[in-house]
């Protein structure tokens, strides 16, 4: 009997189709799955469009409303549905362009939806222990701009991988591409080619 994994990949990319940051996500879940294929292990995708608005900001009301929950230990209202696919994942892939200087907003609201005592992290010794079992995380962004100037973005992911429990964070991060006198297609290439080979 085969192995298996459930990936999620996170699609935080506004453009949809004309976005190069989902142009490298989606060639890196398929050589991921190409790798793990070769291996014996089956691997389902999971894909959340961030776009399409399933997850809305939380307000005042929302917050009293979960917490009332989670003090119960009640998980099973939808409002907790993102979390438990969360909390679900062997691999989670997210795909986010470099915007103001981090990522687009959708994403930040994303992870608040997916910040739940109980489901997806609880405290221990003063501090936060993940109760995800992602063992990786993939972050992928471009940039029209100089991207290693601009690493807020991953410091964040970096950050709430170690709160919730989603493994390691390896990037997969280019930029320059809007740069007068840059190969942005070029640019592209390099990367997926650098993918392609961490997983031949």
């Amino acid at each position: 009997m085969e192995d298996s994994l459930r990936l999620l990949f996170v699609d935080a990319c506004l453009r949809g189709g004309e976005s190069r940051t989902i142009e490298v996500a989606e060639h890196l879940v398929k050589v991921f799955c190409e790798k793990k294929k070769r291996e014996g292990t089956q691997v389902s995708v999971e894909r959340v469009d961030l776009s399409n608005g399933d997850f809305k900001p939380l307000n005042g009301e929302d917050v009293v409303f979960r917490d009332s929950l989670t003090r119960e230990g009640n998980y099973d209202h939808r409002i907790f549905d993102g979390a438990k696919q969360l909390a679900r994942a062997d691999v989670l892939v997210i795909a986010a362009p470099c915007w103001d200087l981090s990522f687009p907003a959708m994403l930040k609201v994303y992870i608040e939806n997916m910040v739940v005592y109980g489901l997806t992290f609880t405290t221990e010794d003063d501090w936060f222990k993940g109760l995800c079992h992602v063992d990786q995380t993939f972050y992928v962004s471009t940039s029209g701009g100089d991207i290693s100037r601009q690493q807020w973005g991953l410091k964040y992911i970096r950050e709430i991988a170690g709160m919730l429990g989603l493994g390691s964070v390896k990037e997969y991060m280019a930029g320059r591409m809007d740069i007068d006198g840059e190969n942005p297609e070029g640019i592209i290439q390099k990367l997926k080619d650098e993918i392609s080979s961490d997983f031949e």
